[in-house]
């Protein structure tokens, strides 16, 4: 299977810096898990009205 004309391996190598992804890498499901949990936890349970982007660091603060 192809994507973009290469296989996976390829892409997924040569895509995060292709699409300016700061951490270089796609980010993996298990660590949208760990954040999930993190806010389901009592840990942080007064933590409101936040929001958690997990990009990888395309998307920058300003």
């Amino acid at each position: 299977m192809a994507v973009f004309g290469m296989d996976i391996p390829t892409f997924t190598e040569q895509a995060p810096g292709a699409l300016g992804i700061t951490s270089g890498r796609f980010v993996e499901p298990r660590e949208v898990a760990t954040l999930i949990t993190l806010l389901l936890s009592d840990v942080i349970a007064d933590v409101t009205g936040a929001d958690y982007l997990i990009d990888g660091g395309p998307l920058k603060a300003v």
